[in-house]
């Protein structure tokens, strides 16, 4: 087990793409981190600048005390699981599981050792003796870990493993994988563009946009606390509602932009533009005619999830996003699936209270978001 950190990692490709942009990451010993971001952020060549599959354009990579950036791959001591299992189809379970080894020239007994003991721990042994063609999606997942384990790196890298699985088998890999990885405490990279995996994978989670990093933190710190708008809108299913407003009166109310309904925040906030969220679940709705709305709509999907509803509401209120036509504009609303629904074309009012609102300024920073329930 060992540490992990980049220190002002820059990688810029020869047509001037900054795939990466200043990195400075650490993970501690033992750590799960999750790298999460949209197609193109630049998290697998972050994973691939760690693997040595890329060089940085400039700054330092250590495991540990020892820096590796200069090293060549077979030299760095981190074991790397692919989107694709990259298994020998030729090979049997028990050959794949030993191949790093040999390649190591590792003594027989000791491969043979070590193969029994990953085989008992992912509970492999009855499949030793097939190949890969043989074994389901799961299986197949599990050896190439297996693979990943035998050579006891000092770190996992993980470049979306679970992508290729269904849905249910997905659920269950995700589970088996973390439950793992806490037993070993090998300290562990993990990309992934799929939020659900990073908030219930991750000790922490890194969020990148165009290269840079957002936010590090705890899941539930990146869905209660977004540092900037565009965390804020990438994470939490479905997305944060993100509106226009305009400060008034020295900051001490909000007018939103389409409805010009009156918010009071609670802490005076920067006069000019801003924008307000609200998370789906810290919204309700109301009569159209309640004088306390945000604003008003007409439903226009009721979305049936069983413990709970989604109701997207097209509404009068301004979106953030000025890519978004005003009247085009979704704002979604969470309820408990026991509740009554709406009907679609329903006129309903948009309720929300000042206290649940996150805030941003005009260059999308956070202004002191609140952190409830219970904190």
């Amino acid at each position: 087990m060992s540490t992990i950190a980049f220190r002002g990692v820059h990688k810029v490709y020869a047509d001037g793409t900054h795939a990466v942009d200043g990195l400075d990451l650490e993970l501690a010993q033992g750590e799960l981190l999750v790298l999460l971001g949209p197609s193109g952020c630049g998290k697998t060549t972050v994973l691939r600048l760690l693997a040595g599959l890329e060089s940085p354009t400039r700054g330092e990579i250590f495991v540990g005390e020892r820096r590796i950036d200069e090293l060549p791959a077979a030299e760095r001591d981190v074991a790397m699981i692919f989107q694709s299992y990259a298994l020998y189809p030729h090979k049997s379970v028990r050959q794949n599981l030993a191949f790093p080894l040999k390649m190591r020239r590792a003594p027989r007994p000791v491969r043979e050792q070590r193969v029994r003991e990953v085989a008992d721990l992912l509970d492999l042994g009855p499949l030793l003796d097939k190949r890969p063609g043989q074994l389901s999606g799961g299986q197949q997942q599990r050896v190439a870990i297996g693979r990943a384990l035998v050579r006891e790196p000092a770190a996992f890298l993980m470049d979306e493993p679970l992508s290729n699985l269904d849905a249910q088998l997905r659920t269950r890999i995700r589970s088996e994988l973390a439950a793992l990885q806490r037993r070993l405490g090998i300290t562990t990279l993990f990309v992934t563009h799929d939020q659900t995996e990073a908030m219930t994978l991750g000790h922490r989670v890194a969020v990148l946009n165009q290269g840079r990093l957002q936010q590090v933190g705890t899941p539930e710190e990146l869905y209660r606390r977004p540092a900037n708008v565009f965390v804020a809108g990438f994470v939490g299913q479905p997305a944060m509602n993100l509106l226009t407003a305009s400060a008034e009166d020295d900051g001490a109310r909000l007018r939103l932009s389409g409805s010009g309904a009156v918010v009071a925040p609670p802490s005076p906030v920067p006069s000019g533009r801003l924008c307000v969220g609200w998370r789906p679940e810290a919204l309700r709705l109301g009569a159209p005619e309640d004088a306390a709305a945000l604003g008003t709509g007409t439903v226009r999907v009721v979305e049936s999830l069983g413990p709970e509803r989604l109701i997207h509401v097209g509404s009068d209120l301004s979106p953030w996003d000025a890519a978004v036509p005003s009247d085009r504009a979704s704002v979604i609303v969470r309820t408990g699936g026991d509740e009554p629904p709406p009907r679609v074309d329903d006129r309903v009012g948009l309720l929300g209270r000042a206290e649940d609102a996150h805030l941003f300024d005009a260059d999308g920073r956070s202004l002191a978001p609140p952190i409830r329930p219970g904190g």
